[in-house]
C-alpha cells in the first residue's frame, strides 16, 4: 500500500518529490518524581520480601474469610432446609354437607397462617359466594370469594390464623346468608 500524499507537497512547486514520512517518537514511561531510586540492593531485597510476605498474609486472610463465610452460609441453608423438613405441615381434610351443598376442604398449616383449598358443589348457578373462616375466639376471616357455576367450584384461599385456632368453615352468599357451615 502506498503512503498517502502530503497535501502541502501537492501544492508546492516540487510536487513530484513528496516529503518522506516522519518517524513517530517512542513514548517512554515517565518516572515518578516522588519515588527515588534505591541505592542499596540489600534494602531493596528486604522490602521485596516484606511486600511478598504481606501479600501472602493478606491472601491467606482473604481465603480464610471466604471459607468461613461459605461454611456459615452452608450451615444456615442446611439448618433452614432441615427445619423446613421437620415442620412440614400435615394437611387436614374435612368434608361436610348441608342444604344439598357439599364441601371438601384441605387445610394446610403454615407458621402463623393457613392455606385452604375447597371444592364446593350444589350451589345455585351464578350465586356470588364467600369463603369465611372463624377462629375459636369468634373472629371471622374472609379467605376467598367467587361466583358459583352449575358444576363444582374449586377455590384456594388463606387466612392469618393457625390451624389449631380454626373452628368453622362457612360458605355464605355475599349478603351474609349461610349456605353451609362445617365445624372442626
Amino acid at each position: 500500500m502506498s503512503p498517502l500524499p502530503n497535501p502541502a507537497a501537492a501544492r508546492s512547486p516540487d510536487a513530484a518529490h513528496p516529503d518522506p514520512p516522519q518517524p513517530v517518537p517512542a513514548r517512554l514511561p515517565t518516572p515518578n518524581p516522588n519515588r527515588q531510586a534505591m541505592q542499596d540492593p540489600v534494602l531493596e531485597g528486604t522490602l521485596r520480601k516484606i511486600r511478598a510476605e504481606r501479600s501472602k498474609t493478606r491472601n491467606r486472610r482473604n481465603a480464610m474469610t471466604a471459607t468461613a463465610t461459605a461454611l456459615a452460609l452452608s450451615a444456615a441453608v442446611l439448618y433452614g432446609h432441615h427445619r423446613g423438613q421437620e415442620s412440614a405441615p400435615t394437611p387436614v381434610h374435612l368434608a361436610a354437607t348441608d342444604n344439598n351443598v357439599h364441601l371438601n376442604a384441605k387445610i394446610t398449616p403454615a407458621p402463623g397462617w393457613i392455606r385452604i383449598e375447597v371444592t364446593v358443589t350444589g350451589l345455585p348457578p351464578a350465586q356470588p359466594c364467600l369463603l369465611l373462616l372463624t377462629d375459636r375466639a369468634g373472629q371471622t376471616y374472609q379467605a376467598g370469594g367467587w361466583v358459583a357455576t352449575d358444576s363444582h367450584t374449586t377455590l384456594t384461599g388463606a387466612a392469618s390464623l393457625t390451624h389449631t385456632d380454626l373452628a368453622t368453615i362457612t360458605i355464605t352468599t355475599r349478603s351474609g346468608h349461610p349456605l353451609l357451615t362445617a365445624h372442626l
